[in-house]
This record gives structure tokens, C-alpha cells and sequence, in this order.
């Protein structure tokens, strides 16, 4: 027996499903970030993955991630704000510019 539906139903887009464009994006920011955070110390990468996540499901809030290794909430906060710094540190950026650069020579 077919569903009386079944023709509405291929007409009406699902929200929740990403488009192909949409989802390959968020893959490849995942694995930028992913390698990025590789380079950090475990700790830094440990509460920056959790907090922001990446590679999670869900995102976690400090005092979560205060619980789970057990910390304090600000201490937490303490690692998060150093882990943003040294991955915004200028001598990555250099690195980064550089690589860029390097690229872009190659593929010409």
C-alpha cells in the first residue's frame, strides 16, 4: 500500500539534514581547528576541545569541565584564556601566513 503522502513528502525540505556545501564546510573547519589544537599542550587542547566543541557533540560549560578533571570553574577559565593566546600568538601566525604563502608559490 502506498502512502497517500508520499509526493509532499519529497517536497518538503528537513530542516535539520545540512546541505552537501554546508556540511562539507563544517567538516573542513573541524579538521582545521582539530590540527591546530594538535599543536597546543594536551591540557590547553583538551579544554578548548570541550569548550568550543570541536569534535564533541555538544559544547561544554566550564564548570563541566571543572567536574570532569577535577578543577576549579576559574582555573578553567585560566586555561581556556592562555589556550586562546597562544594559539592567536603572533609567531603561529607568521607560520601560518608562511605556509600560506608556500602554497599558493606551488600551485602556480
Amino acid at each position: 500500500m502506498r502512502c497517500p503522502y508520499e509526493g509532499l513528502v519529497e517536497l518538503i525540505g528537513d530542516d535539520a539534514s545540512l546541505l552537501p556545501f554546508n556540511r562539507a564546510t563544517a567538516k573542513q573547519t573541524t579538521n582545521v581547528a582539530s590540527s591546530r589544537l594538535s599543536r597546543l599542550k594536551p591540557n590547553y587542547e583538551d579544554v578548548l576541545r570541550l569548550r568550543f566543541g570541536v569534535g564533541e557533540e555538544y559544547l561544554y560549560t566550564l564548570q563541566a569541565i571543572a567536574d570532569e578533571y577535577q578543577l576549579s570553574r576559574e582555573r578553567v577559565r585560566q586555561i581556556q584564556r592562555r589556550a586562546l593566546v597562544a594559539i592567536a600568538h603572533p609567531k603561529r601566525k607568521r607560520r601560518s601566513k608562511f605556509r600560506r604563502m608556500k602554497a599558493a608559490e606551488t600551485s602556480q
